[in-house]
């Protein structure tokens, strides 16, 4: 009986371990806010706020070095396309990681920013990243720091 009720106990940790705690391709990520950050990134990023409605994705200026985060910055400019309290899915395959930012309503208008900025924690860097926006493909300025 106690070597039946292992199995079983083990069998439940081997799939729980396997569903929610081993995931080789995880990508947790944080929204920030720009003052979080690096003085070299808030730079970049101070430079990008002269434009209108653009959204960056900050690259480590070598992506085989130490970094380990990536950060995608939208500037909303007023223009709400993006609300507070994004929720993202990232998934890589085949050394592409995408990115899907789906839009979530800020339970008011004072929660609402005019900038979202993501940072993305990865162990390694993919060659190609994409980003997509409830489902829309985001036209990406890449900059690196």
């Amino acid at each position: 009986m106690k070597a039946k009720l292992l199995i079983i106990l083990s069998v439940f940790t081997t799939i729980y371990l396997g569903f929610y705690i081993l995931k080789p391709d995880s990508i947790d990520f944080k929204e920030k806010q720009v003052t979080d950050l690096s003085s070299n990134i808030q730079h970049q990023i101070n430079i990008t706020k002269k434009s209108n409605n653009m959204s960056y994705l900050f690259l480590p200026d070598n992506l085989n070095k130490s970094a380990n985060a990536v950060y995608f910055y939208f500037n909303r400019n007023n223009n709400r396309q993006l609300y507070s309290f994004p929720t993202a899915k990232v998934s890589v395959n085949n050394n592409k990681m995408r990115i899907h930012i789906k839009e979530q309503d800020a339970l008011n208008d004072s929660e609402v920013t005019d900038t979202l900025l993501l940072e993305f924690q990865v162990q390694s860097f993919p060659e190609h990243i994409e980003v997509f926006f409830n489902k829309e493909k985001i036209d990406l300025k890449q900059t690196t720091y």
